[in-house]
């Protein structure tokens, strides 16, 4: 058991206390925390709202025009729109399809490729078969490709 120097060098007595892996335990921590908690959607919303332009003016003529512009459920309009102009509604695809644009601009690595073949029946036989072609694929090259054309097998 190691023992704690005295008290007097704080220098090494800080390094001793000090934790390696706080600052990774951390990033852990800030990766593990729930992706879509009440913080994160706020924030969120606001980035999509930044861009939003509000005309005051427009919608307090809405509300002095309705009478009921905030109708309860027993409202006998429920389920009645207001007039949208067709600038706004072309506003609001726009910026759908900038979310999209967006959306799929990220894209996260692919372990497996698509195109490849498969020649394993599992994690271990994978990371085995690499192994093995690593060691070995010189010398199986010209084998593998009389299979492939079939010229391997005698008539």
């Amino acid at each position: 058991m190691t023992t704690l120097p005295a008290q007097n060098s704080s220098y090494v007595f800080s390094i001793y206390l000090a934790d390696p892996f706080k600052k990774s335990r951390q990033d852990l921590a800030r990766l593990n925390q729930q992706v879509f908690n009440q913080r994160t959607l706020y924030n969120a919303y606001k980035k999509r709202t930044k861009n939003v332009e509000v005309d005051l003016e427009e919608y307090s003529k809405m509300k002095e025009d309705d009478p009921e512009f905030y109708r309860e459920a027993s409202s006998l309009q429920y389920g009645k729109a207001p007039k949208i102009s067709e600038d706004k509604v072309d506003r609001m695809v726009k910026e759908l399809k900038d979310r999209e644009e967006k959306r799929k601009s990220f894209s996260r690595r692919r372990r497996f490729h698509e195109e490849k073949d498969i020649d394993s029946i599992n994690d271990r036989n994978e990371h085995f078969n690499k192994k093995i072609e690593r060691a070995f694929g010189k010398y199986t090259l010209e084998i593998k490709n009389n299979l492939e054309r079939g010229t391997a097998l005698p008539d």
